[in-house]
């Protein structure tokens, strides 16, 4: 009888440590998605390299989400500096104050069409998997967060204040987009 009670002691210590750090990381993920759902608006760089097949792409582009929707702003390379892509009731693009309207979201990923995809999966995306990684001296959090039947976001975030540091988003198994978060604002 010893033995068994000694035996389901040490399984709950075992057990309840991780189920305490994943209550504390729902908790603090559930605190940053309200502080998003507040914020009029949210900012952030990207860098993004991406692969879709016709081989690799960089570039660097501002992201700004208001009540107006997601805006991505082209800062490289220079030839495409200062074009925009706008989300919202449907997509356009814009360059020198001239704005196209060109409809719907288009089915498919691109460097800018990424950008909601992100912001989306941050805000209220359903979380499926999550984890610990070191990078350096930071610890992150990593979240695998699902988007439809095809596609997967995973984003890394500093468990110091859960600020997004990079994102990856995965089509049918296969990471296609990698996007280095910085400057991260809320605007409250």
């Amino acid at each position: 009888m010893k033995k068994i009670i000694l035996l389901a002691l040490m399984i709950s210590l075992l057990v309840l440590p991780g189920c305490a750090s994943q209550n504390t990381w729902e908790e603090e993920l559930g605190t940053l998605r309200e502080e998003l759902s507040l914020a009029p608006s949210m900012a952030f760089s990207a860098e993004i390299t991406t692969d879709l097949g016709s081989g690799e792409f960089s570039c660097t582009l501002f992201c700004e989400r208001s009540e107006r929707g997601i805006t991505a702003t082209v800062l490289a390379p220079e030839m495409l500096s200062g074009v925009r892509a706008h989300f919202g009731e449907g997509v356009g693009l814009s360059y020198d104050g001239v704005l196209l309207y060109v409809g719907e979201v288009p089915v498919g990923i691109s460097p800018a069409s990424a950008m909601p995809i992100i912001v989306r999966a941050l805000e209220s995306g359903f979380v499926q998997r999550l984890w610990r990684e070191e990078s350096g001296e930071t610890e992150l959090l990593v979240l695998q967060i699902y988007e439809d039947d095809e596609t997967d976001v995973k984003l890394w975030l500093e468990t110091d204040g859960f600020t997004p540091v990079f994102a990856e988003i995965i089509y049918n198994g296969a990471a296609i987009l990698r996007c280095a978060i910085s400057g991260f604002t809320l605007e409250n």
